[in-house]
C-alpha cells in the first residue's frame, strides 16, 4: 500500500477503504509477542489487537495472551492497602492501635464477663484476632468484597504489631 503524499513514514498508513490494518503501519502494525508489555494488553478501541507476523500472514490478528500478574503481586496490593489503612487517616482518627484495641478488649471483657472464667479478660491481641475473624466470617459469604480482605489483613497486622510491641 503506497503512502499518501500527506503522510510521513512515521504516520498511520492504514486505509479506511481496506478491511483491517496495514501490516507495515507504524501505528497499527503487528508486534512480536515477546515485545508485548502488560500495559499493551489493555483494551484500546483506537488500536487493533496485537499479534505476530505469522498470525497476520495466516489470515488475521490474534490478541496476545492475557498477561496475568503473579498472585504475590495481588497479595502485595492487599497488604499495601492494609498498611495505608493503619498508617493514614484511621491512625489519626483512632490513635495508637495498642491503646485503641486495649479499649475494645476492655469493653468486650465487660460484655463477655458472664461467660468468661472469673478474672479472665480479653487482651488487645485477642481483640485484633476477633475483629479479623469478623471479616473472615463476612468473606465466607462474600469473598468478592475486596475491602474485607484488606481489613482482615490490617487487623492481623495490627495484632502482630501489638504483640511485638509487648515483647520488646
Amino acid at each position: 500500500m503506497p503512502l499518501s503524499p500527506e503522510r510521513t513514514p512515521d504516520q498511520c498508513r492504514c486505509s479506511p477503504l481496506v478491511d483491517g490494518p496495514d501490516p507495515k503501519c507504524p501505528t497499527h502494525g503487528p508486534a512480536r509477542l515477546t515485545d508485548v508489555k502488560i500495559e499493551d494488553t489493555a483494551v484500546d478501541p483506537a488500536r487493533p489487537p496485537l499479534g505476530t507476523l505469522r498470525e497476520f500472514a495466516q489470515g488475521g490478528w490474534v490478541s496476545p495472551p492475557a498477561v496475568r500478574r503473579p498472585t504475590d503481586d495481588y497479595a502485595r496490593d492487599v497488604t499495601r492497602d492494609a498498611i495505608a489503612l493503619f498508617t493514614g487517616e484511621r491512625n489519626a482518627d483512632y490513635g495508637d492501635a495498642t491503646d485503641n484495641f486495649t479499649d475494645i478488649a476492655d469493653l468486650w471483657s465487660v460484655v463477655l464477663r458472664p461467660i468468661l472464667r472469673p478474672g479472665a479478660v480479653i487482651n488487645a491481641e485477642q481483640a485484633a484476632i476477633m475483629q479479623a475473624l469478623i471479616k473472615v466470617a463476612r468473606l465466607n459469604n462474600t469473598p468478592h468484597h475486596d475491602d474485607s480482605w484488606v481489613d482482615a489483613t490490617a487487623y492481623l497486622a495490627l495484632g502482630g504489631g501489638i504483640h511485638c510491641r509487648r515483647q520488646s
